[in-house]
């Protein structure tokens, strides 16, 4: 009897989430303070080449970070910042 193909694939790491505002970011690290699930605390990420990014990712940003966690670090899978909802321009009265 032959064995599949996938017999002998490794376990993919699950994927966790985490929300909050960016404190630090440089090309390899990415630092936040959590708004979910623990506000208030501080997360570091790595962060690399295939980080999948969404929005403009700089200091003050909300975003919601997808990672793995691994034996000495967490890793940045995607990375998304939260679109920031601008009220509709509206004239002044020329009363």
């Amino acid at each position: 009897m032959g064995v599949g193909r996938w017999a002998f694939a490794a376990p993919q790491a699950p994927i966790h989430t985490a929300k909050g505002d960016v404190k630090f970011v440089d090309e390899s690290t990415l630092v936040i303070r959590q708004t979910s699930p623990y506000p208030g605390r501080n997360m570091t990420f790595t962060i690399g080449p295939s980080t999948e990014r969404e929005g403009s990712l700089k200091v003050g940003s909300t975003v919601t970070v997808r990672y793995q966690d691994t034996a000495d670090r967490r890793i940045a899978t995607v990375v998304e910042v939260a679109h920031v909802k601008v009220p509709p321009h509206t004239s002044p009265s020329h009363s």
